[in-house]
C-alpha cells in the first residue's frame, strides 16, 4: 500500500467517510524496501493497493526507477484514474512490470461525470487507456450504472464506449450511495430510495436501492447484465478470456469464474 487517499471529489466515493480529500504517501525507499523483503520470500506478482497509486507522479517514478535499479522484476497491477497519467510516466511503469491497470471510468455521459465531481471527461478518458495500451499495458475499466443523472441512452452510450476503448477487463457495478457520501446525501435530498430499502442493502453490487423518475430499479439490474453481456460476448474479450488459462491451477479457475458471469448474466 504505497499511499492512501485521492484528492478527487467523487460523490459517490466511500473517502468521503474514511479520509475525505487527504492523501498520504510512503516514500519510494520504503516501498522499495518492502518489495525487496517480499522478493526475498519468493513472490513474483504484487497489487500495489492504492486509491490512486499515480497521485504523484514523483513517487511513482521513484519506486519505478527503484524496481528497475533492484531487479524487482514483479508482475504488478494497480489503480489509477485518466487524469493522472501521460506517455512517459506509463512507459516507465511498463518497464517496471506494470502489466494491468485498473481505471474507474463510470460513465460515457459528461453531463454524468461532471453531475458526480468525477473530474474527468470522455476525451481524457480515450486518450489516456490509449497510451496505456501503446504502453503495452492491459487495460481493467470500472463503469457505475445508475449515477444521478443516468437514462437508458446514457447507458447505451456508456456501452458504446466501453467496447471502443482498449479493454481487456470491464466490469459494470450499479451506484451504490454509501452512508456518509455526498451521493447518498443527494439520494435522501430527493427521495430517490426504493420504497423498503434497508441499510444493509445498500452496498450491493448485483441490486439496486435506487428508484429515479424514469429509470426504475428493475431496469438499472437489467442493464447492468446487458452491459456485461454486450462487452463480454465479443471475440475481444473471449480471447482474452482463453489467453488467461495457462495452467491447470488457472484453468479451474477460470471456469470458475466464467461460470459465475454467465449465471450472474442468466
Amino acid at each position: 500500500m504505497p499511499s492512501r487517499g485521492c484528492p478527487g471529489g467523487c460523490t459517490f466515493c466511500i473517502k468521503h467517510v474514511s479520509y475525505n480529500h487527504t492523501v498520504r504517501l510512503r516514500s519510494p525507499e520504503n516501498v522499495i524496501a518492502e518489495l525487496k523483503l517480499l522478493w526475498q520470500l519468493g513472490l513474483r506478482n504484487v497489487h500495489l493497493y492504492t486509491d490512486c497509486f499515480t497521485v504523484n507522479r514523483e513517487q511513482v517514478v521513484g519506486i519505478c526507477e527503484g524496481m528497475i535499479r533492484e531487479g524487482l522484476a514483479f508482475r504488478w497491477t494497480c489503480n489509477s484514474r485518466v487524469d493522472y497519467v501521460d506517455p512517459e510516466l506509463l512507459t516507465l511503469m511498463k518497464r517496471a512490470g506494470c502489466w494491468l491497470i485498473s481505471w474507474g471510468i463510470e460513465s460515457a455521459s459528461d453531463d454524468i461525470l461532471r453531475h458526480v465531481h468525477k473530474g474527468t471527461d470522455q476525451t481524457r478518458i480515450e486518450r489516456a487507456l490509449r497510451w496505456s495500451h501503446e504502453a503495452g499495458i492491459w487495460n481493467w475499466g470500472f463503469f457505475i450504472l445508475g449515477l444521478p443523472g443516468e437514462t437508458e441512452e446514457t447507458i447505451q452510450q456508456t456501452i458504446a464506449l466501453a467496447k471502443k476503448l482498449p479493454l481487456e477487463l470491464a466490469l459494470f457495478h450499479i451506484a451504490a450511495p454509501y452512508p456518509g457520501t455526498p451521493f447518498f446525501f443527494e439520494v435522501v435530498r430527493n427521495g430517490w430510495f426504493r420504497a423498503g430499502t434497508r441499510w444493509e442493502e445498500v452496498d450491493m453490487d448485483e441490486s439496486t436501492v435506487l428508484d429515479y423518475p424514469g429509470l426504475p430499479a428493475e431496469r438499472i439490474e437489467y442493464w447492468a447484465r446487458r452491459a456485461f453481456r454486450e462487452w463480454a460476448l465479443r471475440p475481444g474479450p473471449i480471447w482474452t478470456y482463453l489467453k488467461s488459462v495457462r495452467d491447470v491451477y488457472t484453468l479451474k479457475s477460470a471456469v470458475n469464474a466464467g461460470l459465475q458471469a454467465i449465471g450472474w448474466m442468466r
